[in-house]
């Protein structure tokens, strides 16, 4: 395979080769001639198709995978983000009749691949007082991602728990065009460690911008900088013996090491801050969870006000 023959050279101790942790902080909205599939550049041209080719070979395994080399973690991690979104009860919406209507919250799970953070989304609604009055869940959650095996994966596994209906669409996109989605439609966009594998990441911010309502947040989970030296090392050691070692076992080894070295490549928090803010972003905070070996950032769209038009009514 193209993708796994180019990975297989470069997986080295992280000792030996040293990355400003900073990719895609000097993207502009053109796509750049190049990028990094882990620690090798490649042409961006080709980069969509590498991304696809390695989670086409780990989709099935690729929980097990996840539960493995993280121990678990990961699964805290993604809970933190649905927990995040806050109070997830319908808003309610006056009719030109006069009677109260429920608006659903709208969600768009971008890199949504097997559906952890969807699930844990539904889990957090299912919860609500508007889910155990009427039995209905109180969203529409839109999944997307640029893998139709990822997605396969996450379809089954919604089957397999209960969760069918209208409320969930699963479509086969691509973060940086989300054509396929109105502006200033949806209420929350989610992405848990997918913007990393996409090859222009200014263009993807800026599409979760357009897409999102007035007052809309972006939670993005990645991976990022760890702060404690010692931690660092050890966390370095870690992902660099311990999860190829397990990634052999289940003849995945490829797939996870191109993993691995994308997480040392991606911009760090103050990286990831600065192109949200660049992306149009008013409010940007982040929390570091497990020292620092991944960061949830929120961003919040602010309300714009035609102040022009505020002008010309008090002047009447």
């Amino acid at each position: 395979q193209r993708c796994t023959k180019m990975l297989g050279k470069s997986l080295i101790t992280p000792s030996l080769r040293h990355f400003s942790n900073a990719e895609g902080v000097t993207e502009g909205l053109e796509t750049p001639k190049y990028s990094y599939m882990g620690f090798e550049k490649v042409k961006a041209s080709e980069k969509d198709g590498f991304v696809r080719d390695v989670f086409l070979h780990c989709a099935e395994k690729y929980d097990v995978l996840n539960d493995g080399v993280s121990l678990g973690v990961h699964r805290i991690w993604k809970h933190e983000l649905a927990r995040q979104i806050g109070s997830m009860e319908p808003k309610l919406l006056r009719t030109h009749e006069g009677t109260l209507e429920h608006i659903p919250l709208k969600v768009l799970d971008v890199c949504g691949g097997t559906g952890d953070i969807t699930f844990a989304i539904i889990q957090r609604a299912s919860e609500t007082k508007y889910f155990k009055n009427n039995g209905v869940l109180p969203l529409e959650i839109t999944i997307t991602d640029i893998n139709e095996n990822m997605l396969e994966v996450g379809k089954k596994k919604a089957e397999e728990m209960g969760y069918v209906g209208d409320f969930l669409t699963w479509i086969q996109g691509n973060a940086e065009e989300l054509d396929f989605v109105e502006s200033q439609s949806k209420d929350f966009y989610t992405v848990a460690f997918g913007i990393r594998n996409v090859t222009n990441k200014r263009k993807a911010l800026k599409e979760a911008y357009r897409v999102l309502k007035p007052g809309g947040k972006m939670l993005l989970l990645d991976m990022s900088k760890v702060e404690i030296p010692i931690f660092r090392e050890i966390y370095d050691r870690w992902a660099f013996t311990v999860v190829p070692w397990m990634a052999r076992l289940l003849n995945n080894e490829h797939p996870y090491q191109y993993l691995v070295e994308s997480a040392k490549v991606f911009p760090s928090q103050e990286g990831l801050h600065h192109m949200l803010k660049k992306a149009g972003f008013k409010h940007v905070v982040h929390k570091n969870m497990t020292g620092g070996i991944v960061s949830l950032h929120i961003a919040t769209k602010s309300y714009q006000f035609n102040y022009r038009f505020c002008i010309l009514s008090n002047n009447l």
